[in-house]
């Protein structure tokens, strides 16, 4: 496993689901959920003075079924010398108890498109359900796992230090047996 890095998620996150998890049904998803929380999003993350949000559109491979997630964080990316990537953790909470992780890193803070795999390294992104954290878990699903992929295009927002993305992703267990697709994702980082 590549990750030795573990992660606290404990007060330093702000466990801030802006509307909570969205179940997007057991389809193919409703793209008005996904566009609602990308809504929710933009408009209230912007104005922060420091954080990051996201709208995820997650979908189980072998299930097909999806899920609309949104999470925030009112911390600023961090930047990590041994992973040499900008790391924004999230955590989604429903009823006020963690449903699961999303982390998303990339090598530069700054206008861009970056992809990853297991042998690129411009972003990753990883996810886990559950109210715990272990980056080494057989069910954590990462972008840089055999077969895995990313992409991550950061624009420069209205505000100076300020960047909105789009994602998408296919995560691989390190279990390698669950797959999970990122069709639809956005991001806003304020730093």
């Amino acid at each position: 496993m590549r990750r030795a890095w573990g992660l606290c998620l404990g007060t330093a996150l702000l466990a801030l689901a802006l509307g909570g998890c969205a179940e997007a049904g057991t389809g193919a998803g409703s793209a008005s959920a996904y566009d609602t929380a990308k809504g929710d999003v933009m408009s209230k993350v912007k104005t922060w003075p420091q954080g990051a949000g996201s709208a995820l559109k997650l979908v189980n491979v072998q299930s097909s079924k999806s899920l609309t997630m949104v999470v925030a964080s009112r911390d600023a990316p961090k930047w990590d010398d041994a992973m040499k990537k900008w790391v924004i953790p999230f955590r989604a909470v429903d009823d006020g108890s963690a449903t699961a992780t999303f982390i998303l890193e990339v090598e530069e803070m700054k206008a861009g498109r970056f992809e990853g795999s297991d042998s690129k390294g411009g972003c990753t992104i990883g996810i886990g359900v559950g109210p715990n954290w272990d980056s080494q878990a057989p069910g954590v699903a990462w972008s840089d796992n055999d077969g895995g992929y990313c992409e991550v295009t950061l624009t420069a927002a209205a505000r100076p230090g300020h960047f909105e993305g789009q994602f998408k992703a296919k995560l691989v267990s390190n279990s390698k047996d669950s797959v999970y697709r990122i069709d639809q994702g956005y991001v806003y980082v304020a730093r």
